[in-house]
């Protein structure tokens, strides 16, 4: 596949900064295309195509790749406007980050996962590169050295043997973690994920633990959570309303479980985070 044309690194990357994140959608493809920095792609909802050099791979909501300086690719959405194709981008030059990326980027350039560390990690990557707050580039330095491991852990390699089992186990907690993103706004029971695996409640319970050090239900009420500081920030939508619409059962139980984890309340992170403040 040869390139329609590059992307020069001046066009996004600030040379003082070395890196630049952008969050995007849309429902037409993207013409082939290379460029000269190295670029994370995140899918976080949606089906497509990823074509890159001379192979083309199915890419759906937390997946993960890397594109390098040499590498020839095209994204081609598999969804409409009632399923928006979106995902996240993060562009930056070698010399932003003491890792070494190319073996990573030779060895395994597609990176399939079950989404919920990533795509923490890269909302608060965002978050940070758009406050530009004091450190906010030694922090994305820090935080891309936390993904970039993550994707090496994700490869298997350092591993001296992953064995079917492991492989297994794996597929299963991914596609546990699928359903949650898809249908948590919805009321969710252990038992009826473990049901449509064909396991045990208590063995899925095992493997969200052995997998993230938390429990199905933590990990579910922590997405809901993600998601709802993503409409707090981006939103006018009264509070009440996205506690609700992000499944949590009432206002009051959000209330108290996001000061438990955040540390703040609801209102004081819309405040903090948002241009878009809310009388609450």
């Amino acid at each position: 596949m040869k390139p329609t044309f590059q992307y020069m690194r001046n066009r996004f990357i600030d040379e003082s900064e070395r890196i630049f994140l952008i969050e995007s959608a849309m429902n037409d493809g993207a013409v082939p295309h290379n460029h000269q920095f190295f670029e994370i792609v995140y899918i976080r909802c949606g089906k497509g195509l990823h074509l890159l050099n001379d192979a083309t791979f199915q890419v759906s909501s937390g997946d993960l790749f890397v594109i390098k300086p040499e590498d020839t690719h095209a994204i081609l959405p598999l969804t409409d406007s009632r399923q928006p194709f979106e995902w996240v981008n993060v562009l930056f030059l070698p010399e932003f980050i003491d890792f070494d990326i190319a073996p990573l980027a030779s060895k395994q350039k597609y990176l399939g996962t079950d989404g919920f560390e990533v795509d923490f990690i890269l909302r608060t990557m965002y978050r940070e590169f758009k406050e530009k707050q004091y450190g906010y580039l030694e922090k994305l330095r820090g935080y891309l050295s936390v993904l970039l491991t993550e994707m090496v852990r994700l490869t298997g390699q350092g591993m001296e043997k992953t064995d079917y089992g492991d492989i297994r186990k794996r597929e299963l907690v991914k596609q546990a973690a699928a359903w949650v993103k898809e249908e948590f706004q919805q009321p969710i029971r252990l038992e009826e994920a473990a049901s449509r695996l064909g396991i045990s409640a208590s063995y899925l319970s095992k493997l969200f633990r052995q997998r993230f050090g938390i429990s199905f239900v933590q990990f579910l009420n922590r997405y809901r959570l993600e998601v709802s500081c993503g409409l707090l920030q981006t939103t006018r939508t009264p509070i009440r309303h996205i506690a609700l619409d992000c499944g949590f059962s009432d206002e009051k139980y959000y209330r108290l479980y996001f000061q438990r984890l955040m540390g703040m309340s609801p209102g004081a992170y819309r405040r903090k985070y948002s241009t878009k403040a809310l009388e609450t």
